[in-house]
């Protein structure tokens, strides 16, 4: 089933998060868009508000299903691509980074830099309005139209997300970087979210991260989720409820650095 054709409210594609993963050239005709993804992330942006998001700020709390009856603190950041998470919980601190450089995480003030498979493509997970917004800046990525799908009881555009870089003989670039959206076929809004996630020596051994979105709010013209569930393998990881969430508040640099 093909989805029904959208008048673009906005065209976004003046922002400026632009980069090419390894400084490569993107070869033009091995990127393709189609015109049906790109007017239906055209609608989320619009609707969502994603192309005014310049940073973000969020604090809640965070419940892990490993440990369902302590409940820890989240300070998510995010300006452009750029992440910041920090979280406090019974198993200590963590912080994760990731920027155009890369990403690391930080466990009780040990810092790791994390292998190229889980770095080389940010995009901030607790925003979904930038979900239809970032890919579409980077030229050496294509996207496609999967079809209507269902999310939580509800139909769902499926549109997925893959770099085509010249070199990338073995296609692990295109299982790398491969995102997909969901958005409700009512109202446009992102409600999941999917990656791999891959272990950190073989991208080979890799397994489904999917992230639920829920409780939207109008945060400065930007519609942000309240309530964040994650899920790997089909397994529920970890359950967010932001209590506070800033728009366009001067997030410095140096946060992600």
């Amino acid at each position: 089933m093909r989805c029904p054709s959208l008048v673009p409210a906005l065209l976004f594609f003046s922002v400026v998060w632009v980069a090419t993963a390894h400084g490569q050239t993107p070869t033009p005709s091995a990127v393709t868009r189609d015109p049906q993804a790109v007017l239906l992330l055209t609608q989320c942006a619009a609707t969502m508000g994603g192309p005014l998001i310049q940073d973000t700020y969020a604090e809640g709390s965070v419940v892990s299903a490993k440990y369902p009856n302590a409940t820890g603190a989240i300070i998510s950041q995010s300006k452009g691509p750029n992440v910041r998470n920090d979280i406090a919980d019974t198993s200590g601190t963590s912080t994760y980074v990731a920027n155009a450089n890369g990403a690391s995480r930080t466990l009780n003030g040990t810092k790791a830099n994390l292998p190229y498979q889980a770095s080389a493509y940010p995009r901030p997970e607790y925003v979904p309005a930038l979900a239809c917004v970032i890919d579409l800046t980077r030229p050496y990525m294509s996207v496609s139209y999967v079809g209507v799908e269902q999310v939580s009881g509800r139909p769902a555009y499926h549109i997925q997300f893959n770099a085509m870089l010249p070199d990338d003989k073995d296609n692990s670039e295109k299982a790398i970087s491969e995102f997909h959206v969901f958005l409700d076929q009512q109202t446009f809004l992102v409600v999941k979210t999917q990656v791999w996630a891959f272990a950190p020596d073989n991208i080979t051994n890799r397994s489904i991260w999917e992230t639920y979105y829920d409780t939207y709010r109008n945060v400065n013209g930007a519609l942000m989720p309240f309530h964040v569930t994650s899920y790997l393998a089909g397994m529920k990881v970890q359950e967010i409820t932001f209590t506070l969430v800033r728009v366009n508040v001067g997030v410095s640099d140096s946060q992600f650095n």
